[in-house]
């Protein structure tokens, strides 16, 4: 399969690579250098060997992404779920800028989405296309801890988010029969959430919070109990929603009928809220130029994708992350390139 984020990332780079760019590894920018005019002149940084490094330049655009990874920046309840991102995203550029002044904006909103798997403390798999797939072509279903369904499991991305923060302890379960499971697997490795199944059988040794990530069991109950999930509860759930399928309609949350829940093995997966993108960070005019506290342009610097705040809102669209990281890259570069002839 061509295409994807990383195909697009080695495009670019060797389009840069091409042009004469240079790229530092392993080279930590720490510090906007100004002139005395106050204009940002260029970066201070330490290499892998803990050497300063200066860079000077005629213009300076941050595109050093958000601050997922701290939680320290982040609002109190983001502690409730799990982060799928890089642990690169520190927000060194955001903190570069507002050493010198620069004005923030949104920095208690953080896109957050549903089908989160923590397979590391506190870290999470976007397990999103292999939920919603499996949705959409069995008879599976969502659970709370009481056993109890609490949505139409094909609802839009941002309501199955909602709904699961509004579950006892903020989680969900999918809870799939063994055609269900065979689904999950296919899309999983078509998505290359894993390599292979075996890696997502491994997902049953894996522990937080005394829970495992994943239980299977020829006993749906027994498979419950692992999960900490109500089994008298889901036992209900599971006879009621088979009842509706064989009656034709979801009189409960109108989802399409695909199937109900038939064989096992059976297979519980956790559903966690997961976040990554920061909506919050530098104010920035229409020309990306960064403002200061008064709302006026820093000579000389500029900023790009998620680095700036306010761009999106309080949410964003589903994937518009991608698109924002590139027209503002684009956008920024022309206002610097302008402001320098």
């Amino acid at each position: 399969m061509t295409g994807r984020s990383v195909n697009y990332l080695n495009l670019m780079r060797e389009k840069f690579l091409g042009m004469g760019g240079k790229l530092m590894l392993q080279t930590r920018a720490q510090e906007l250098i100004r002139d005395d005019a106050g204009k940002v002149v260029g970066v201070r940084a330490t290499d892998k060997d803990g050497n300063t490094v200066e860079l000077t330049s005629k213009a300076v655009i941050l595109a050093s992404g958000g601050y997922g990874a701290v939680k320290s920046m982040l609002p109190k309840e983001m502690s409730n779920y799990v982060f799928y991102g890089l642990d690169s995203e520190t927000g060194d550029g955001y903190k570069m800028a507002t050493a010198i002044g620069a004005g923030t904006i949104n920095l208690d909103l953080v896109k957050m989405y549903p089908q989160g798997v923590e397979t590391v403390p506190g870290h999470g798999l976007a397990a999103t296309a292999s939920s919603t797939d499996t949705m959409k072509k069995s008879g599976a279903i969502y659970v709370n801890k009481l056993g109890q369904r609490y949505v139409d499991e094909n609802a839009a991305l941002g309501v199955l988010t909602d709904k699961t923060v509004a579950q006892p302890d903020h989680i969900a379960y999918i809870v799939m029969d063994a055609k269900a499971w065979k689904e999950y697997v296919r899309k999983s490795l078509e998505d290359k959430l894993v390599p292979n199944e075996e890696t997502l059988m491994t997902w049953t040794k894996i522990v937080n919070n005394g829970r495992p990530v994943m239980a299977v069991s020829d006993n749906l109950a027994d498979a419950a109990k692992t999960m900490g999930v109500d089994p008298e509860g889901l036992a209900k759930t599971v006879a009621h929603w088979n009842d509706m399928v064989k009656a034709g309609k979801d009189t409960d949350f109108n989802r399409k009928i695909t199937g109900g829940l038939g064989e096992g093995p059976y297979y519980i997966v956790e559903q966690k809220v997961r976040y990554q993108t920061t909506l919050g960070g530098l104010k920035a005019d229409a020309d990306l130029r960064i403002l200061d506290k008064a709302g006026k342009p820093i000579p000389g610097l500029y900023g790009a994708g998620c680095v700036v705040g306010g761009a999106n809102g309080a949410d964003s669209l589903t994937a518009m992350m991608n698109s924002w990281a590139i027209v503002s890259g684009v956008v920024s570069a022309e206002s610097a390139v302008k402001s320098i002839k």
